[in-house]
């Protein structure tokens, strides 16, 4: 069996693909899957150099994930026909993310990928929300309920890293971590002026709001600086040991996203033990029941649930830490995903019965 993913960057500063077909052929090592991002080629007849390199590999079968690129493109007119495929969108077919640029997405899609979606041998959906969403464009394709996965953390840290606030304020602060890309989607801007007024209604609590990603860092850094928000702090993008820090000495998590695919930094934060702050739009509906509370990303609902959450005991964060972990191990694995995955691969390739999981 020879898989092929095919993406447009392998570079995390285009969004959480990359991190997710990384891991997930991490996750395929035994069959040693081949990964080809359109970026790395010319803008110069990409689309036709892409479509080389498959051929070139010829596997038996092609994973195209996102939508609207190169990848797409390449699949529609040089290898239609040619290979079985799997088209897994990120949540790019959500309602939010079609609102965006939606005159450009309506052309491209007459042009191209409403072919590639109808002919599709299945679309992975990372929820069932976005089951939901690919439902609203095709009726009949099948589609394959998996999401994404991670790797639980170690008891211990291999590197004992401090983490980057500590020049900032001390440990015995308690910190609610966004980790991600900065970017409008993320309920950042609402969440800055949320966290003002929580700050205002508390101004001697214990709590910290810290930002580590990278995207739209100018921006935010004005808005705190222009609004003197207190207790907010800012850091750039964060890896290996240093994320690991970042995670195992943060207090909790928040995520007040208008649209996601599978937030996969959220399921790595509850895998840390850390309760979670998220919306309806994160798509972990069962989280919500796990160790996990729904926000709003209205202003002043926001602040209200940041009021609330503050204020539990340290035995209610305990407890919903607990839960989040044990809400990830028994859903979220790499073991989990990839046996779904051969599974799928399987049926794809007529060597086996069809998954439960397909719809």
């Amino acid at each position: 069996m020879k898989i092929s993913h095919l993406s447009h960057s392998n570079n995390v500063e285009d969004g959480g693909i990359s991190i997710a077909v990384k891991n997930l052929i991490s996750s395929q090592s035994d069959i040693n899957p081949n990964w080809i991002c359109s970026s790395n080629y010319s803008s110069f007849l990409r689309d036709y150099l892409v479509a080389k390199e498959i051929k070139k590999y010829n596997p038996s079968i092609i994973q195209v994930h996102g939508l609207w690129r190169s990848p797409t493109r390449a699949l529609n007119f040089y290898l239609k026909n040619k290979y079985p495929y799997i088209i897994t969108p990120h949540g790019m077919l959500d309602p939010w993310a079609l609102r965006q640029s939606s005159l450009k997405k309506k052309i491209v899609y007459s042009i191209c990928e409403k072919d590639i979606i109808a002919k599709a041998n299945c679309i992975q959906a990372l929820c069932k929300n976005e089951i939901d969403a690919i439902r609203n464009i095709h009726k009949k394709v099948p589609i394959a309920l998996i999401p994404n996965g991670v790797n639980l953390p170690s008891e211990m840290p291999k590197n004992v890293i401090p983490p980057p606030w500590l020049k900032d304020f001390d440990n015995s602060k308690k910190v609610l971590l966004f980790f991600g890309r900065f970017h409008r989607k993320k309920g950042i801007y609402p969440l800055l002026a949320a966290w003002k007024i929580f700050v205002e209604r508390n101004a001697n609590t214990d709590w910290r709001l810290v930002f580590v990603g990278l995207g739209d860092s100018i921006k935010i850094r004005k808005i705190i600086n222009r609004e003197e928000l207190k207790y907010c702090y800012m850091y750039g993008p964060s890896f290996g040991d240093t994320k690991d820090s970042i995670f195992r000495n943060s207090d909790a998590f928040i995520l007040p996203s208008y649209s996601e695919g599978l937030p996969i930094t959220a399921i790595e934060a509850m895998s840390y033990k850390l309760p979670c702050l998220l919306t309806s739009e994160c798509n972990i509906s069962d989280a919500f029941d796990n160790g996990s509370e729904l926000i709003e990303v209205e202003v002043d609902k926001l602040s209200f649930a940041l009021d609330k959450f503050c204020k539990k005991s340290d035995e209610e964060y305990n407890y919903m830490g607990s839960q989040a972990y044990d809400f990830v191990n028994e859903n979220f694995t790499w073991d989990i995903i990839q046996r779904k995955f051969f599974q799928l691969y399987g049926w794809i390739l007529k060597q086996q019965t069809k998954p439960t999981f397909i719809y």
